[in-house]
């Protein structure tokens, strides 16, 4: 019998015992990939609705700024950010894993709220604003809820990516509890 030939009497134990010597693992990936994805498109989401829905002088200056960084490579800010962990005395906490993918996955969150919340009509804002409501009001009932598409594919992405990242945490993280 080969090595990729199905066996002659399965022993299903061998699924159970591997599912339980992973599931620790498997749980705190999934506690990170959840917190990184709800801050990330949260604040990602803030971000947008204040670069669309606000005038403030070197407004396209700075989202130029932020759109730039989209043409660094990943794998040349890993020194930094990994220093910088260090630096802040974060090594072996789940803020070392958080932190980092949290501010990584700005740029596009950014990115895609910005555009979606652009085309959306001004004067359904303008209408919110005149009947009273502020800009939190506006963002929780007006924005958020036209945005559940983009909030979607967004977290699955991010989740995704989160949670099939091996290399960070790698470096960051020595505790196998952890």
């Amino acid at each position: 019998m080969g090595v990729w030939s199905i066996p002659r009497t399965p022993r299903w134990e061998n699924y159970l015992m591997g599912f339980r010597g992973m599931s620790g693992n498997m749980l705190n990936s999934i506690i990170v990939a959840l917190a990184v994805t709800v801050a990330a498109v949260f604040i990602g989401s803030v971000a947008a609705y204040i670069f669309v829905r606000h005038e403030f002088p070197g407004k396209n200056v700075l989202f130029a700024a932020v759109i730039s960084v989209m043409v660094v490579p990943a794998v040349l800010t890993l020194t930094p950010s990994y220093l910088l962990i260090i630096n802040l005395g974060l090594r072996n906490t789940w803020w070392a894993i958080i932190l980092p993918m949290v501010s990584g996955t700005q740029v596009g969150t950014i990115f895609l709220f910005r555009t979606f919340l652009g085309q959306q009509p001004a004067d359904l804002f303008e209408a919110a604003k005149i009947d009273g409501a502020g800009d939190f009001l506006m963002y929780r009932k007006i924005a958020m809820p036209l945005a559940i598409p983009v909030i979607a594919i967004q977290s699955v992405g991010i989740f995704g990516a989160v949670y099939n990242d091996f290399l960070w945490p790698m470096l960051v993280i020595d505790q196998d509890s952890k």
